[in-house]
């Protein structure tokens, strides 16, 4: 959602060139983008990637991405992801408000980001718990809804690449990052580099099919707000070959890369003005705060009559502190009618607004102004027009008068053909009440006169006096601009005769109906009719109250409360060894209660409820007048070393259903590795398990198997548990897991009476994890080898004679069985005495029987709870 902050430290030099050019009003602010959640929700980008991976795999053996390739260089170079459509005339249109965080270890407040670290090792990024921002925030400004509506910022393709992934139809007004469901776009390069183009307007993406090949530049999708986003922005992100998050831009804390990836790196602060207009009245940026999406009335006019008040507004991007601008408005005959200076002296703006008010008298030429302002050596300007198109029937200045006293507007005006003939038939008159300065049709007519027939330079004097908030039908509770049109057809706006309107944009009149009797409970004190709605007081409302009336309707400000209970000396957690705590209460005389509770002494000896938080209360008072205070703590025996796990696991691939156990050609060749193989990536395990010797591996070993000890509940669609412990361990032929002493596993992390789910992973067989948890316990057992629902999800066991085994065929360790486990095992099909992953069926040969075992699993998932990082 944007966020609207009004700055108030203008440093401003006015140039006054007569008395009449003054300036009325002025004022500034900037608009900054929250960041309070991860803006590619984890689940979603593991699906996108994994589509674009599965999708490449069965292109890149086409002719489409080898041709592609060989007309492609081979270094990749990005042009800006984002520009103006065409037909649109702003000098830019977006700002940049967050890099890549290239310090992922950090995790600050919602509002802090000072440890975060961009690649010009500044802090213009962010990170939240578990996530790290991947990409650049590219976000449009000024009206960025205005801008999404009217399809202004199109999203580019950075560099040549084929569609490799793509989603369409999400929903893409958002304002917060409560929704997944974004629109994107995913390319391929021919250096097999990515980009992926995030929160994209929904129906926008390219027509053209995944595998189709797009052009630098080509028009791919326009900004929308689809997904984790709080206003139109792309957020664009590029992965290199190997997967991993590459940011484009050279900086001394970019790790990523060395060189700049773009053709033309823009600066880190790239102050530049986005936008010069001109307007009728202030830029209400949110007229309904309720509704975050709500868009701007901009107010925004070119064509001015004689004798106006006009509003200048500039739009800068990457504003600093101290930047001078030059601003001047200037006559058609090129003369400077006014000019001054003005600049910030807050540190950085990603986009700032400033605007002056001045007044252009009547005596003044009539035609083609300019304004103009010059910033950072550049000077931009901005057309406006006073009184180039003459009115046949309108008003005289001069004359016109409007007072609004509460609800009542008085208006006196004389009218006059200053055109070049009579007028004619009689002409209409009619007051308006307006939102804007435009009046049209769906506004509020509050009276009407007729203008006898008028000669050329003929006058006629005209008046109202009437109380706008009786008028019917109703005009809404609302503040509004008056005005009136004068037109001898009775239409607004005609061509011939458009300028036969006029409006003041100040003062303006307010109708706000609702209860004026300041004694009423509902008193309103910003209303100015009363509407009969006021409630007397008739007692205590507030449930929360002692003597709470439930038949009262309004507060007679007699409520009485309960005293506010609370104590002190708990702490969160303790271990059953700790000694007891007398608990301290803000006011005595109450009753403690909860588990390990005696009087005001808690005791974590007594607690029953071990690993999970229990509640310790107090109660303060009696007779229905009290209150009660909560605090939780957690109990746990802490950490027992020595923990031993017997545990009984079997592997497909070497399971001989003939005896019911497995071979052991591994240890019988002496390829079993003497150090546990699980230390390298994907698993990176640190454990130094290790024999001595190959004499001290058990004849009957089969391979090494990887435990991991996890708190919380397993989930089939992310990664809910937590990692306490993890060995590596040897499985013998019959299933058995044992440490390298040939004894049961042992946990020196865990702690006596916490419940933990068993993950067992192996190099090329599908991980699995136990549908039930174990206690902690001095000897604890588990067996997957009895049935199929021992371990968590649907059929993550595959039933092998007597016995259930894990798959066999995750060459790939991706906890995926598909074809890339086949190609991995193709690459090479014919390997003897190896220790290898594509060994499927641990024999010590690479061979065709390996493929036969992929072969029966193919397009077998594992849940997301196993899947490495």
């Amino acid at each position: 959602m944007q966020k609207y902050l009004t700055f108030c430290v203008l440093f401003l030099t006015l140039f006054i060139n007569e008395l009449q050019a003054q300036t009325n009003d002025s004022g500034n602010g900037s608009i900054e983008f929250a960041s309070n959640g991860p803006c590619i929700d984890e689940a979603e980008r593991l699906a996108a990637k994994a589509d674009a991976k599965a999708n490449f795999q069965a292109l890149k053996n086409s002719d489409t991405w080898t041709t592609f390739k060989s007309s492609n260089s081979s270094v990749v170079s990005f042009i800006w992801p984002l520009q103006q459509a065409a037909g649109f005339n702003d000098y830019g249109i977006h700002g940049v408000s967050r890099f890549v965080d290239h310090n992922p270890t950090t995790t600050p407040s919602n509002t802090d980001y000072s440890e975060c670290l961009d690649y010009n090792c500044s802090n213009r990024t962010y990170d939240v718990t578990g996530y790290n921002h991947k990409g650049t925030d590219i976000y449009l400004w000024p009206f960025n809804w205005l801008k999404m509506d009217d399809n202004q910022g199109e999203v580019v393709a950075a560099a040549a690449g084929v569609i490799v992934s793509k989603v369409d139809g999400n929903y893409d007004e958002n304002c917060n990052f409560s929704n997944p469901n974004a629109n994107y776009i995913i390319l391929q390069h021919s250096d097999n580099s990515q980009t992926m183009y995030w929160h994209l307007k929904s129906g926008s993406l390219t027509a053209k099919s995944i595998g189709s090949t797009v052009a630098q530049g080509e028009v791919i999708a326009y900004v929308g707000s689809s997904g984790k986003s709080t206003a139109p922005h792309l957020h664009f992100e590029v992965a290199d070959a190997s997967g991993n998050v590459l940011d484009p831009y050279a900086g001394s804390c970019n790790s990523t890369t060395s060189t700049s990836w773009w053709n033309n790196q823009k600066p880190y602060y790239d102050s530049a003005i986005n936008k010069l207009s001109t307007h009728s009245s202030t830029v209400n940026f949110n007229p309904d705060n309720s509704i975050c999406n709500d868009r701007p009335i901009t107010n925004e006019q070119d064509y001015f009559s004689p004798g106006s008040s006009i509003y200048f507004y500039s739009f800068y991007r990457d504003q600093l502190s101290g930047q001078n601008s030059q601003h001047r408005i200037r006559r058609p005959d090129g003369l400077v009618y006014q000019s001054w200076n003005s600049s910030s002296s807050t540190s950085h703006y990603s986009s700032s607004y400033w605007y002056w008010n001045y007044y252009i008298s009547s005596s003044q030429p009539q035609g083609n102004w300019t304004y103009e302002v010059t910033y950072q050596g550049t000077t931009y300007v901005h057309d406006f027009y006073i009184g180039v198109y003459p009115p046949n029937l309108t008003y005289v200045p001069s004359v016109n008068s409007l007072s609004i006293n509460n609800t009542n507007v008085a208006i006196n005006m004389q009218a006059i053909n200053d055109g070049a003939g009579s007028v004619g038939a009689t002409s209409t008159l009619r007051y308006y009440l307006s939102t804007n300065t435009t009046i049209s049709t769906s506004d509020y007519q509050i009276g009407t006169d007729n203008v006898g027939n008028l000669s050329v330079n003929a006058t006629s004097n005209e008046s109202i006096n009437v109380d706008v908030a009786t008028v019917s039908p109703t005009i809404p509770d609302g503040t509004y601009y008056v005005g009136y049109y004068i037109d001898a057809s009775d239409a607004i706006d005609e061509t011939d005769e458009n300028d036969n309107t006029f409006y003041w944009s100040s003062p303006t009149v307010t109708i706000k109906r609702g209860c004026t009797n300041t004694s009423a409970c509902n008193y309103d004190p910003t209303a100015n009719v009363d509407d009969g709605s006021c409630d007397l007081p008739d007692g205590c409302t507030d449930i929360n109250a002692c003597n709470y009336d439930s038949n009262a309707s309004c507060d007679d400000n007699s409520c009485t409360y309960p005293p506010v209970a609370s104590f002190t000396n708990l702490n969160t957690t303790y271990c059953t060894s700790d000694a007891s705590v007398t608990l301290i209460p803000n006011i005595p005389g109450g009753v403690f209660s909860g588990e390990g509770i005696s009087g005001n002494v808690f005791n974590p000896a007594n607690v029953t409820t071990l690993g999970v938080p229990i509640t310790i209360l107090y109660l303060l008072g009696s007779s229905g007048c009290s209150d009660i205070y909560a605090l939780q703590t957690t109990v746990t025996n802490c950490v027992d070393p020595g923990l031993e796990l017997s545990l009984k696991v079997m592997l497909e691939g070497p399971y001989d259903a003939t005896v019911n156990k497995m071979n052991t050609d591994l240890r019988q060749q002496n390829l079993i590795p003497l150090n546990q193989p699980y230390s390298q990536a994907p698993w990176n395990h640190t454990g130094t398990e290790s024999f001595v010797s190959t004499s001290n591996i058990p004849n009957n070993a089969v391979d090494w198997v990887l435990v991991e000890m996890r708190t919380g509940s397993p989930s089939n669609t992310l990664q809910n548990t937590t990692l306490v412990e993890t060995v590596a361990g040897i499985v013998k032929r019959n299933g058995t897991v044992v440490g390298t002493d040939n004894a049961p596993l042992v946990f020196n992390q865990l702690s006596i009476g916490i419940d933990y789910h068993i993950l067992v992973r192996h190099r090329n067989h599908l991980d699995i994890i136990s549908s039930t948890s174990i206690t902690g316990a001095n000897a604890m057992s588990y067996d997957f080898t009895t049935g199929s629902t021992t371990a968590f999800g649907t059929q993550q066991l595959k039933p092998v004679g007597t016995k259930f085994a894990m798959y066999a065929g995750d060459f790939t360790t991706d906890a995926v069985i598909q074809i890339t486990d086949f190609n991995a095992w193709k690459s090479d099909p014919a390997i003897l005495y190896i220790y290898d992953l594509t060994d499927a069926n641990l024999d010590g040969t690479v061979q065709a029987s390996d493929q036969d075992s992929w072969q029966l699993n193919k397009a077998k998932v594992a849940p997301a709870e196993v899947v490495l990082p």
